[in-house]
Formats: C-alpha cells, sequence, structure tokens
C-alpha cells in the first residue's frame, strides 16, 4: 500500500480512505473502510472520463456486471456509485499479492496449485459466462492469491454478450501480453477467448513463463497468431486441457464446463476442490492494516516505507514467514541487548558500592550467650528485614507500543 496523495480525496461515498493499493487507466484504486468497519478496494473513477458519455456506458455496464455475478473466487462489489461525484465501485478487500507476484517471487507453483488455480478460475468464468459477461482481461495480475484460493478481480472492460461493442476495435481491450488471437486479429473476443486467457494463465503459473515468452506486443502478437505455445509439462488432464485451450481457433477449445468435468470437480463441489489444494499459498500470513482513523498523508512522490503492507514469503507450515520472523528476530536481539546492558550496569554498581564503602575493623565472634533473637515485626511497625518473597509494586503506566518491522523482506511477492 502506498500513501495517499495530498490531492487525494479523505472521503469517498461515506468511506474513509487508508492509502492507495494501485492506478490505472480508469482511476486510483484505494484501500478504504466502510462505515462498518469492512475494508475495501475502492476504485474512484477520474473526473475527466465520467464527462465522456461513452465511458459512462462502459462503467455502468461494468456497475451491474458486477454487482449481479456472484461465486466463491469472484471478488464481491459491495457498493457503487454511477451518479454521483466522483463515481466509484467498492470491492472486499482481498489481502495477498496477484499471481505474477507471487510466481516471479517464489517459482511455478505445485502441481495441486495449479490444479486448484484451474478450477477456480474455470468456476468463474463459468458463471461469468452463464449471466452473459465475458471479462476480456483474464491475466495473472488480476488474479489475487487469496487465503481460501484464487480470486478473479476487475470487471473493467468485461462485456455483455448481448450488446455491442463500446471500442471501435477489439485491439484497444484487454493487455498485449494476454490478447487472444481473436483481440489480435481485430475480431470479436466473446468466451472462447476467455478460455484462451485460462489456458495462458495456467501455464504461466505452472513453467513460471508466459506461452508465447517475451518481448514487444507485436512480437507476441505474432507468436499467439502463427506459433506454437511452450506449456509446461503438466500431466492428465491438465495439460491437454490447456493445448486446447491455446488453440488459435475459437471452435477447438473446450468451454468452463468440459474444464471442470475433466477435473473431477463442478460448480457445487469446485470450493472444497480447491480447498484441498490450496494449503501452502493459503497460509501466506497477511499483515493486517492499521487501525487508525486518519491515515497518513505524504505529498505526491514522497516514499514512505512505513505505510507499506509488510510483504509475505511462502514457508512450510509451522515456520515463521516473512516480516513476522524478521519482527520475531529483531525483538529477540533488542532484548538480548537490553539484558546484555542491565546486568552490566548491575554489576557496575555493585563494584562501585563495594569499592566506596568504609573498611570496618572485623566484628568480635560472638559468644552463645551474646547471641541476640532476631527482632521479631510487630503489626503497625515496620520490619527491619523485607519478605522473604515480596511483590514488586505495580506501576500504572501505558504498555509499550510493539515495534512494527516494515523492512523489506528478502524477497517478496502483488
Amino acid at each position: 500500500m502506498l500513501p495517499l496523495h495530498a490531492s487525494d480525496p479523505r472521503d469517498v461515498g461515506g468511506m474513509s480512505l487508508l492509502g492507495r493499493l494501485g492506478s490505472g487507466g480508469m482511476g486510483v484504486v484505494y484501500l478504504a473502510r466502510q462505515g462498518d468497519g469492512d475494508l475495501v478496494a475502492l476504485k474512484v473513477i477520474r473526473p475527466d472520463l465520467t464527462a465522456d458519455p461513452q465511458f459512462r456506458s462502459r462503467f455502468t455496464q461494468e456497475v451491474r456486471h458486477a454487482l449481479r455475478v456472484r461465486g466463491p473466487f469472484l471478488a464481491e462489489a459491495r457498493e457503487a456509485s454511477t451518479s454521483l461525484t466522483p463515481q466509484f465501485i467498492a470491492w472486499v478487500y482481498v489481502p495477498g499479492e496477484d499471481l505474477g507476484v507471487t510466481v516471479r517471487s517464489h517459482g511455478p507453483l505445485l502441481p495441486d496449485e495449479v490444479a486448484a488455480l484451474a478450477a477456480a478460475l474455470a468456476d468463474s468464468l463459468g458463471r461469468l459466462h452463464s449471466a452473459g459477461v465475458v471479462h476480456r482481461d483474464v491475466k495473472p495480475s488480476n488474479i489475487q492469491i487469496g487465503p481460501r484460493g484464487p480470486i478473479l478481480l476487475d470487471l473493467g472492460v468485461s462485456k455483455s454478450t448481448d450488446t455491442t461493442s463500446l471500442t471501435t476495435t477489439a485491439m484497444s481491450i484487454g493487455t498485449p501480453a494476454w490478447m487472444s488471437p481473436e483481440q489480435w486479429r481485430g475480431a470479436e473476443h466473446g468466451p472462447p477467448g476467455d478460455i484462451w486467457n485460462w489456458g495462458a494463465v495456467v501455464a504461466f503459473a505452472a513453467g513460471g513463463t508466459h506461452p508465447f515468452g517475451s518481448g514487444t506486443g507485436e512480437a507476441l502478437g505474432y507468436r499467439v497468431l502463427h506459433e506454437s505455445p511452450a506449456v509446461p509439462p503438466l500431466g492428465k488432464p491438465l495439460g491437454g486441457l490447456v493445448a486446447a485451450a491455446l488453440d488459435k481457433d475459437p471452435e477447438n477449445r473446450p468451454d468452463w464446463r468440459e474444464i471442470l468435468n475433466a477435473l473431477d470437480t463442478d460448480p457445487t463441489t469446485v470450493s472444497a476442490y480447491v480447498a484441498s489444494r490450496w494449503g501452502r499459498l493459503g497460509r501466506l500470513a497477511f499483515a493486517p492494516v492499521a487501525s487508525e482513523d486518519a491515515p497518513t498523508v505524504l505529498m505526491a512522490g514522497t516514499p514512505d516505507p512505513t505505510l507499506a503492507l509488510p510483504a509475505t514469503r511462502l514457508e512450510p507450515a509451522g515456520k515463521i514467514a516473512g516480516p513476522a520472523a524478521s519482527g520475531v528476530r529483531r525483538a529477540a536481539f533488542v532484548a538480548a541487548v537490553a539484558a546484555l546492558l542491565l546486568a552490566g550496569a548491575a554489576i557496575a554498581i555493585i563494584i562501585g558500592q563495594t569499592a566506596s564503602a568504609p573498611t570496618d575493623p572485623p566484628a568480635p565472634t560472638p559468644t552463645p550467650a551474646a547471641t541476640q533473637p532476631a527482632p521479631t515485626s510487630v503489626p503497625g511497625t515496620a520490619s527491619a528485614e523485607p519478605p522473604a518473597a515480596s511483590t514488586p509494586p505495580t506501576v500504572d503506566q501505558p504498555a509499550p507500543k510493539p515495534t512494527k518491522d516494515h523492512g523489506k523482506p528478502s524477497k517478496q511477492p502483488k
């Protein structure tokens, strides 16, 4: 999370803004807190865009799609406004990183995780397609690695199958590296185009690289149209499904039902299917968001690492990860140094007192008759000796605030 800019609003639609999550062509996405305390990812639309009638139609369409389609692995829209200024849409906040960051930071997913991703993404596309909606921008950065599975985000370029395109050409919609052959040809990107994206994303998650390599948009477009994809070994049935999904002819690609059937699951069982295979990714230790009502505000362009949500690392079960481990190690180090300093100070005091004390002649050894009994405490008087087991007095003072470790992790995954 990045700090708010001085020009950013502090409140939108009754929601308090806490920081920036990102920005894009449509506007800025903020982390915000609703009146009930829930966190949302709030997309606030650029004012200049809302003056464009064509854009208003597109945004109204996105809102309608978001509010009518629900699924366990689809981002949930909470509220939206297409008439207020500024216009906005609020999604339930999903902590964590996106698929692209996770793969770049930790390498390809494990086989079970790839299967879980494939099933969850197919289920989400199935729900969209069944509602007459095409996503048109399925890519790693639009897939959040959530605690219970991958969440498909951003319907900002989605389109109903029963409406005409809101752009002059299909080429102007989508990210070049993840555009389907249809989009590169300037043809209609329908549900089979989303399935092509499904295959490309699954291949990326399993192999760690784009199935058509890297380079300029034109180079990628040429490979997508004329070359075969590099699909990593996936085994059956997933390998065959991905190869078919990346076929250049939309008619030869499977649909979401065929994918789920081949994976031996369906919309009624897919949540359990994903949960049983998502373990390592689901154990990402997400850092809580600060609870202060007033966020820190910096001038635009001023970095403030203390506002960044701590990054996390994928670790085996039971092992403290990322900044949590760093914080524990730092706290232990500080405690050890403090203990050594206190011990040294105590020894120095004892030595100083011993050196400065006057030297008295040795006391004569008392005879048995001269030995006096130990003094006895009398109620209401102070005893000459402290109690054998005394309890230190409690001082009412605020507990020290826990130290936040905002240092950079060794390697962090969006």
